[in-house]
């Protein structure tokens, strides 16, 4: 498929993903917690999620050109999901950015 990436010339890929990204707080936990019962986080990492981002970066990381559509928050989670996107090479220009909106995140223990 080949998207407009600037007003000069076209570029092609070899995936261009269509959906919904995260930024995903990997938390290191003892315990799970639940209703019942707290439990004290030791460790948190923060790492881009979502299906088809995750599928564009292996792509990248294999050899691939690809190319994500999405619509986040004009907030800084929004921004983190770009950045660790782009740091991977995935090229980030179809994805619009809503004023006001919250970008999608998650807690995983």
């Amino acid at each position: 498929m080949t998207i407009k990436e600037n007003d000069n010339f076209n570029t092609r890929f070899d995936v261009v993903g269509f959906g919904s990204a995260t930024l995903d707080y990997i938390c290191l936990v003892n315990n799970l917690a639940n209703y019942h019962q707290a439990t004290f986080i030791s460790d948190v990492k923060l790492v881009g999620g979502g299906c088809v981002p995750t599928a564009l970066v292996a792509l990248q990381r294999l050899g691939g050109k690809s190319a994500f559509v999405s619509l986040l928050g004009d907030d800084w989670l929004g921004r983190q999901i770009i950045d660790g996107l782009e740091k991977e090479g995935v090229f980030c220009g179809g994805i619009k950015l809503t004023r006001n909106a919250s970008s999608p995140f998650s807690f995983i223990q």
